[in-house]
């Protein structure tokens, strides 16, 4: 079942080991491979060769064929700081965490100052370390105090361990030190929706939607944000801009679609929903929504319907039995009414217990 309310994901940056190379298509990168080809087999130990050759593949986000020629430039140079440094960034984007990481610590070894290896590090440390990714991230910091990254990437990991305000101090840095910071406005913003400041949220988004109007996931923490401060025609504009930049995300139609019902559009709202399942048929949440604007609008048979459908694909969605039961009073079947509150009220649900007292002990 997809999350009712979806905050977006981090935005983790890590530190490259050699610049963007400045090709602009994929045709210019494909003949850049062929030159690095064309330059090892001229020279079969060349390992510079063949970490260019894997930067070019990485930028290609053909991570694989990248470790493949990174491997080969540090068999032939086991001292190849940057290879370690492009190899650890290539498995970090193929979730190998504890691989990258034993890329990054080998940077270390060869060279203790390298700043980006510890912020590598300590990104890759965050599924499981928070300590050591901490520890990672504040070497970094202290090796370069002036790289906004650096500040950004600590904020994530704080952020993780929840510890707002420090995430919150690192964001503000970042951004003094790079006003322009698209990808910090953002983290802030998301910090402070979980502080309950969602009007700072929404100045963060808007900022960061200014500096890059194709932010798909800035459009959609904003309308979240909008929701809670019951501004909903805003919100439903804003999952709209979502939608055109992520017209195949289940989500944002959800997302609209609630908004939509909070406007009273029902009829709109179970449009976004129908839209949503189409996309995601065991999208559970817009199911049960689904349910509840047609029963607003009258289509209890409709209402139903949804809400078995949910229980089907969730045998446990405690809201799915009770509002079932709700349509069930509404059709004056008390005893199925009160089966469903007391499976829903089993499970969890705040409701059922008020909706027993209420239907079920006269």
């Amino acid at each position: 079942m997809k999350k009712i309310l979806l905050v977006a994901l981090f935005i983790p940056i890590l530190a490259k080991s050699q610049p963007q190379a400045a090709i602009t298509d994929s045709a210019r990168y494909a003949d850049s491979i062929v030159f690095f080809s064309k330059a090892i087999v001229a020279q079969p130990h060349n390992s510079a060769a063949y970490y260019k050759r894997g930067g070019i593949r990485f930028i290609l986000k053909d991570y694989t064929g990248a470790i493949t020629d990174l491997d080969s430039a540090i068999t032939f140079n086991n001292k190849y700081e940057e290879a370690y440094l492009e190899r650890g960034r290539a498995k970090y984007a193929l979730n190998n965490y504890d691989a990258a990481v034993e890329d990054y610590t080998a940077v270390i070894k060869l060279n203790p100052n390298n700043a980006s290896a510890f912020n590598n590090r300590g990104l890759a440390k965050q599924k499981k370390d928070l300590k050591g990714s901490l520890e990672d991230l504040d070497k970094a910091i202290a090796l370069s105090p002036k790289d906004p990254v650096f500040y950004s990437n600590r904020g994530d990991t704080k952020r993780r361990g929840q510890d707002y305000k420090g995430a919150l101090a690192d964001y503000n840095t970042a951004i003094n030190l790079n006003p322009d910071f698209v990808n910090a406005y953002y983290a802030r913003g998301i910090v402070k929706y979980d502080l309950q400041d969602y009007a700072g949220e929404v100045l963060d988004d808007t900022k960061a939607i200014s500096l890059d109007p194709k932010y798909a996931n800035a459009y959609y923490n904003r309308a979240l944000a909008r929701a809670k401060l019951s501004i909903y025609a805003d919100a439903v504009d804003d999952c709209s801009d979502y939608i055109e930049l992520q017209p195949l995300d289940p989500d944002g139609y959800y997302e609209r679609g609630n908004n939509e019902f909070n406007l009273e559009d029902y009829k709109t709202a179970i449009e976004d929903y129908s839209t949503c399942i189409k996309i995601d048929k065991k999208y559970t949440a817009a199911y049960l929504n689904r349910g509840l604007a047609k029963s607003n609008s009258g289509d209890f048979d409709g209402a139903i319907k949804d809400y078995d459908t949910s229980i089907k694909i969730d045998p446990k969605f405690a809201d799915a039995y009770n509002n079932r039961g709700v349509i069930m009073v509404q059709m004056k079947d008390l005893k199925r009414a009160c089966a469903d509150f007391k499976k829903a009220l089993s499970l969890g649900s705040d409701q059922a217990a008020d909706n027993i007292s209420k239907y079920c002990n006269n």
